[in-house]
């Protein structure tokens, strides 16, 4: 088993710098944030070079890549569809944002496939999400 940490934690750093630190720490793996507008990962570059530089970034630290995370996006496919919401998501409407979160799930999936990563986490929505937490 390899020790890893959710780079999320650091958004108001580089990536760069957050991996630097982390492999100091002794950590081996990273999760990277794919929702859009993240610092740390640009789905759309990812798949434009097939993932050449952000593994050679990674890699250069000596850690891997255990996962991509869209939980942002990802909770858009069964909601809410409400205000909690509307500061992030790009688009309007209950139709039209479970296509934006089900079309981003499938682009992070090619980014995750490109850069070798077995595994993607989300978030796939709650009717109750309100009741406890929104973005």
């Amino acid at each position: 088993m390899k020790l890893g940490i959710f780079t999320a934690l650091f958004q108001d750093k580089p990536l760069e710098d957050v991996l630097r630190f982390v492999a100091g720490l002794g950590y081996e793996m990273v999760e990277l944030p794919a929702w859009k507008g993240n610092p740390h990962l640009n789905v759309e570059a990812v798949l434009a070079d097939g993932g050449r530089s952000l593994l050679r970034l990674v890699r250069g630290y000596g850690l891997e890549i255990s996962a991509l995370s869209d939980g942002r996006e990802g909770q858009l496919v069964l909601g809410p569809h409400d205000w909690t919401v509307d500061g992030w998501t790009p688009v309007q409407g209950a139709d039209e944002r479970v296509r934006y979160g089900s079309e981003r799930i499938k682009l992070v999936a090619q980014a995750a496939a490109a850069l070798e990563v077995p595994v993607v986490t989300g978030f796939f929505g709650s009717s109750v999400w309100d009741k406890w937490y929104n973005y």
